[in-house]
Order: C-alpha cells, then structure tokens, then sequence
C-alpha cells in the first residue's frame, strides 16, 4: 500500500488526512482551527522564516497521522500570498480532470497552485473539481465554503468560475455586526427557519432582507438558535437565486453539514435533479491524481 498525506489548507481550517493513493481511499484523518488566516497573522508576528514557520506547524500536524514522514500534498489557501509559498496561477480555460495545475515540491511537500480568470481566482476547488471528472456535457459544480465556488465546465474543459462570500458574510454578520445579538448557534439543524430564510432571499435582495435576522429577534418571532439558521438560510438562499430556472446539470460538493443545508436549499428553491458529493472525498481523488501526475514528471 502506497500511503500519503492529502492536506487542504483553507483561510480558516486545516484538514489533514492519511491517504492509500492506490484505492483514493481516507485511512485516518485530523482538522485544526490554525487555517492559513490565523497562521498569517501568528508568522507576521514571529520573526522566524515564512517557510520554516509553515512547515513546521504542517509537520506537526501531519505527525497526528503517522509518525513516519510522508510525502504531503497541499491544496488550498496554502499557495497564497498569504500562504507557505505565493504560487503563480493558472489561467482559465483548463481541463477540469487537474491536468493543467501547476504545483511545485518543496521537500517533500507538492505544494499545488490555483486557477485564475478575469476577476476572479480560487485555490482548492479546482484539486476537488479533478476528483470529480470526468464529466461530458455542460454541468455546473459548487463548493461551499467561506468563499463559496460556482465552476461552469463543458466536455471537458472549465470555462468559468464565480465566488459568493457567503461563509464569511455569515461569520461576520453572525459575530461581528449588530445581528449578532440576535443570533446563537443551535446543537441541530432547525430546518424550518433556515427554510423561511432561503425564501426570504428570493423576495429582495440582502441588503434589506438582512434586517429581519434584527426583527425577527425583537418581535419573538425566532429565538436566536432559529436566527442563526434562518441567517444562513438567507446567505445561501442568496446565493442559489440565480439558479432558479436554470437547466443547466448541478453537483455540490461538501461536508456533511454544507450538503444537509444545500440539499435544504435546493428543495425549498425546486432545484430538481442535483448531484451531492462528499467534498472531502473528491479532495482526496484530486489530489491523488494531481501526486501521481507530479510524482512520475
């Protein structure tokens, strides 16, 4: 058995996970709240080298899986200006099975870089996007997240891409803004005012439908568990929107609280016939595939 560490370094998570790359198959796994934001912000202070910095606190982590080194594959944020190592991006259009992606080794970390288009620019999904091909046809694939991906493909080619900031709006308007006393985080998933919220999206935009998280609260209508779903039905009811009509083939990719709320989404908006993959899976077949490519160059 052929093992590696498959690692998705994101602005706010560290995913970690042993990896048998002959079967794509997750053996052990491990996250952390130290994403690449917070690792910025800590470096920045420290005085000690940007690479030796990371490396060191990515070591560490990958010893939680095995304390035997192994070859890392990195994606994500990772390859950022804020990242171990600025890499340069790929530019659109691209073959959406990873084998345009650019990546370098440093040591024993294949460090993988993102894709970029007039205006926009993500590092992650494309790693996740190549294990989810092939694909024939046009379809539309999205990855939730804090900076939420919408990837248009057709045959075999992404022609386009777009970012929603729905997670980290609702991280700010949730902690940060006057909303946040009137919302409280819930043990469970309370679906029906996070329903109510996506179909609050669709009335008006966010600017003014926002408000009603304040209302909500100050009338009794929602407690502040209920809120906090109804928010985040209202961000990812906003998102989705535009979807609403469309014919176009739709997969979203995600962890198992992303896929319950999108699921919820789509079958409030009546988005038939969508596809749901679990996102860190697809990591793993991406980043397999991208190591191999790398690996025999």
């Amino acid at each position: 058995m052929s093992r590696i560490i498959c690692a998705d370094w994101g602005t706010s998570v560290l995913r970690l996970r042993l990896v048998d790359t002959e079967g794509e198959r997750i053996l052990q796994s491990e996250s952390s709240d130290q994403g690449i934001a917070l690792t910025y912000n800590s470096w920045s202070s420290s005085g000690e080298g940007r690479l030796a910095f990371y490396m060191r606190i990515l070591s560490a982590a990958a010893a939680g899986l095995t304390p035997t080194p192994l070859p890392i594959v990195l994606s994500g944020m990772a390859s950022s200006n804020i990242g171990i190592k600025q890499l340069p991006y790929v530019a659109l259009p691209i073959h959406a099975d990873g084998s345009d992606v650019y990546a370098e080794w440093l040591d024993s970390v294949l460090l993988i870089s993102g894709v970029k288009s007039p205006g926009n620019a993500m590092r992650g999904e494309e790693t996740q996007l190549a294990g989810c091909s092939p694909v024939t046809g046009s379809h539309l694939f999205i990855f939730p997240g804090t900076h939420s991906k919408h990837i248009y493909v057709s045959g075999p080619m992404v022609t386009r891409f777009t970012t929603y900031m729905t997670g980290e709006f609702f991280t700010l308007l949730s902690r940060y803004s006057m909303l946040s006393n009137s919302v409280a985080p819930a043990t469970t998933f309370l679906a029906a005012p996070f329903a109510e919220g996506v179909r609050a999206a669709q009335l008006s935009g966010l600017l003014e439908s926002a408000f009603a998280v304040r209302t909500n609260h100050l009338f009794g209508k929602f407690t502040p568990e209920e809120n906090y779903y109804f928010l985040s039905g209202l961000l990812i009811g906003s998102e989705l929107k535009d979807l609403v009509g469309a014919l176009l083939p739709l997969t979203i990719v995600g962890d198992v609280e992303q896929l319950q709320r999108y699921r919820e989404a789509c079958t409030v908006l009546r988005l038939d016939g969508v596809g749901f993959l679990d996102g860190a899976e697809a990591a793993v077949r991406g980043q397999c595939r991208i190591y191999r490519r790398y690996a025999l160059s």
